[in-house]
C-alpha cells in the first residue's frame, strides 16, 4: 500500500493498494496460469482447464482470447514507448516467423534495458514482468460483470 501525505493533508484519497502482477481487472483467473497454457502451446481445452484451475471450456477460451488481445496492445504500447527514446538498439527486430509472445519479451526486455539507461540501477525498482503488462492491457466487459464483483446499482433514468 502506498500512502500519499500531501492527499492525505488535502483531505483527498491518499492510498493506494498495490496487487500482485497475477491479478487481472475483474478476473478470476490468474494471468500467469493463462501465460503457461499459451507458453505451453497447449490445444486440448480439457487439459487448459486443468492449468487455469476452471471446469468451463467457455471460460478457459475467454481468458486465452483476452490474453492474446492483450498481447497485441502490450507489443504496440511498448513499440510505441520504446520509439520514442533515441538510443539505438532498442526495438528488437521482427520477422514473421518469430512467435509474438518471444517477440513481446523481447520487447519487454528492452523497456527493463531502458529504465536502467534512464534511471539508474536506483529507478528501478523491479524489473517489469509479462503478467504485470498482461494486467495492464487486459480487457474486459464492462457491461457483463463476474459474479466475484461487486455490483453497482444502476441509476434510473431522469423523467424530470
Amino acid at each position: 500500500m502506498i500512502i500519499c501525505k500531501n492527499a492525505k493533508e488535502l483531505g483527498k484519497q491518499y492510498t493506494t493498494r498495490l496487487l500482485p502482477d497475477f491479478l487481472v481487472p475483474h478476473g478470476v483467473i490468474r494471468s500467469d496460469k493463462v501465460l503457461e497454457a499459451v507458453e505451453n502451446n497447449e490445444r486440448n481445452i480439457d487439459k487448459v482447464c486443468s492449468i487455469l484451475g476452471c471446469i468451463d471450456s467457455r471460460t478457459a477460451r475467454k481468458y486465452l482470447t483476452r490474453f492474446n488481445e492483450a498481447i497485441k496492445r502490450i507489443s504496440l504500447s511498448l513499440t510505441e514507448k520504446l520509439s520514442h527514446h533515441p538510443k539505438e538498439d532498442l526495438i528488437p527486430s521482427y520477422r514473421p516467423d518469430t512467435p509474438v509472445l518471444t517477440y513481446v519479451h523481447a520487447l519487454i526486455y528492452k523497456i527493463n534495458e531502458l529504465q536502467i539507461f534512464l534511471h539508474g540501477l536506483r529507478g528501478n525498482k523491479r524489473d517489469a514482468t509479462l503478467c504485470f503488462f498482461v494486467q495492464e492491457h487486459w480487457s474486459h466487459n464492462t457491461k457483463l460483470k463476474p459474479s466475484t464483483s461487486v455490483s453497482i446499482p444502476i441509476e434510473p433514468p431522469d423523467t424530470t
